[in-house]
């Protein structure tokens, strides 16, 4: 009976011990919420409008984005372009997950590659450091993760172009191309009225001249 009871208590103990290594193994895992990301967004970064006082530059937006500016820049759409000092964008893998809120509510993050619900750029050779995502007008950054390679630094916020928006545009001349728009003021009326009357009075001495220059002529001196 004793020893029924020792080896129960036993296995009693072993079948914990093994609960407990198996919880202790599983612990790690279940908490780790983006696996795979070796950087985070600059918390100085977090719970930030594209509209940042720093931040709009749509014009290097487009510089940096080249050929793949117009399929970024649209209207309705803010784009958010992250930079990693000293380091590049790890893309053998997932590149970034990206949480934003919209209206208070928190949305799906966005995910780079393979989110197909939005538009995103991955910097070529020449710029590895760059990522540019394309999200809905308005929407609040929360927070994010990168897969990052050569850099212990945390990624930013490089720049963005808020709702499509562009380049100043130009103000159209008004009248015709390369004419002069000044204002006529009572001056310069009044001027003008004392330079014709004395272009007028010049004109009638000349001519009274000429008229006696050939009424002389005519009478033989």
């Amino acid at each position: 009976m004793r020893n029924s009871l020792a080896r129960l208590a036993l296995t009693a103990a072993t079948a914990a011990a093994g609960g407990a290594v198996a919880l202790a193994i599983a612990g790690p895992a279940a908490a780790q919420e983006d696996p795979g990301y070796n950087r985070d967004l600059d918390p100085l970064h977090h719970d930030r409008l594209s509209v940042a006082e720093r931040w709009p530059a749509c014009d290097q937006v487009r510089a940096d984005l080249g050929d793949g500016a117009d399929g970024l820049i649209q209207e309705g759409h803010d784009v958010w372009v992250f930079y990693i000092p000293e380091g590049w964008f790890d893309t053998t893998g997932s590149v970034a997950k990206i949480y934003f809120t919209g209206s208070g509510i928190d949305l799906p993050p966005v995910t780079v590659p393979g989110d197909t619900a939005y538009r995103y750029w991955i910097g070529p050779s020449v710029m590895p450091d760059l990522l540019a995502v394309s999200v809905p007008a308005g929407w609040t950054l929360s927070h994010a993760s990168f897969s990052i390679v050569n850099s212990e630094r945390p990624v930013e916020v490089k720049r963005t172009c808020p709702d499509g928006a562009d380049e100043t545009p130009t103000p159209e001349p008004s009248g015709e191309a390369g004419a002069l728009d000044l204002p006529v003021t009572g001056a310069q009326v009044g001027g003008m009225v004392i330079l014709g009357g004395g272009l007028l009075a010049a004109g009638i001495a000349m001519t009274a001249v000429k008229r006696r220059r050939d009424l002389s002529d005519l009478l033989g001196d």
